[in-house]
């Protein structure tokens, strides 16, 4: 291990800061670009190491107190320590150098990102950790320690209720439990907020576009499907899960006024592939794993719809696809639209316009 001083030049998809040192990358967590720190490094992987902060020697502008005593040993959050309007605009920083990078987009329209209606107690549901040992919360980073946890700041009231009683049950449990202030099962938005917000988003981007017939891949049990239901003649949802499904099937489907709304269990690639419709698919949504949709393209050059709408939870894979659908189906990127779904984390959550009559 060696002690260095290095200045943070900027943030990268994982929420650790990018140094130089001796003409080799250093990455860093728990930084703020622009300052000035001493490291430690630990470890190195071709001519790239990892490394910790141990002062920083010079802070930047961006640099705040975070206020959860949890914060740096609790994997939860990475960025705590960078002030919000930051966040942000890092956040759509990452989008655009992956789909420049990555996605081999020149000058990719990426907006600013829209900001959580709430940034603290926005969390709807956590997984909690028991280690057997007393210990109950959430894991150190890379790690599987539980760090114990008593309140979390960014999930709501509610769930913060049940961590009180968790507390008790996994004390002498080796065991992990899902808490939510939601009685539904199966996947669900994290951020409730937000997720409102999305759907607003999405449907004053879908109105002016043609969606006589709209495909909606990995629909989940319909959280974006509502919003087609009376505005498309025929409506197709698919996702794996039959959970969801069925739930779209009792909820959705009959809302559907003329009963053209079908939801089927299926793998998506391999039903999009398949897929023999009577009509001309107007508009496909994707909302996709965080492994992204990279099978999609196939069905894609097949069916050719006018227009697709991605939503990524992956800058990375989205910039993948993004690129096949370039090189292979003929297809560009009107805009991208990054969404902060997970404030004082890493992660990022974008909408983009991909368009076949633009290309």
């Amino acid at each position: 291990m060696q002690d260095v001083t290095c200045v943070v030049e900027k943030l990268v998809y994982g929420g650790k800061g990018l140094a130089h040192w001796n003409g080799e990358a250093v990455f860093i967590p728990f930084v703020v670009p622009g300052e000035t720190i001493r490291a430690r490094l630990l470890s190195k992987r071709q001519k790239i190491w990892e490394a910790e902060c141990l002062e920083v020697l010079e802070p930047a502008a961006d640099r705040v107190q975070a206020p959860c005593p949890y914060f740096g040993r609790c994997g939860g959050c990475q960025w705590q320590h960078l002030s919000y309007e930051s966040q942000l605009q890092w956040k759509q920083k990452i989008v655009a150098e992956s789909l420049m990078r990555l996605g081999k987009i020149e000058n990719p329209k990426v907006l600013p990102t829209l900001a959580s209606p709430k940034i603290w107690g926005w969390r709807s549901r956590i997984l909690v950790h028991g280690d057997g040992q007393g210990l109950v919360g959430f894991y150190e980073p890379d790690s599987r320690k539980v760090v114990d946890v008593e309140r979390c700041r960014i999930a709501d009231d509610a769930v913060n209720a049940q961590l009180a009683g968790a507390r008790k049950t996994l004390a002498t449990q080796k065991a992990d439990l899902e808490l939510r202030s939601d009685a539904r099962q199966g996947f669900s938005q994290v951020n409730p907020g937000q997720n409102e917000q999305l759907k607003k988003l999405l449907q004053s981007l879908a109105g002016p576009l043609a969606h006589e017939h709209v495909v909606e891949l990995f629909c989940g049990d319909g959280n974006f499907s509502r919003l087609f239901l009376d505005r498309a003649r025929i409506f197709v949802g698919v996702d794996s899960s039959s959970v969801a499904i069925q739930h779209a099937i009792r909820t959705l489907a009959p809302l559907h006024p003329r009963n053209l709304a079908h939801f089927f269990c299926d793998d998506a690639a391999q039903w999009w592939s398949r897929y023999q419709p009577q009509t001309p698919v107007d508009l496909l949504l994707l909302d996709p794993p965080r492994d992204g949709c990279a099978k999609m393209v196939e069905g894609v050059m097949k069916h050719r719809p006018k227009n697709i709408l991605y939503i990524s939870c992956n800058p990375a894979t989205l910039a993948r696809d993004l690129k096949f659908l370039k090189d292979f189906a003929g297809y560009s990127l009107v805009q991208t639209q990054p969404i902060d779904m997970f404030p004082h984390s890493y992660h990022i959550e974008s909408l983009s316009w991909i368009s076949k009559e633009t290309a």
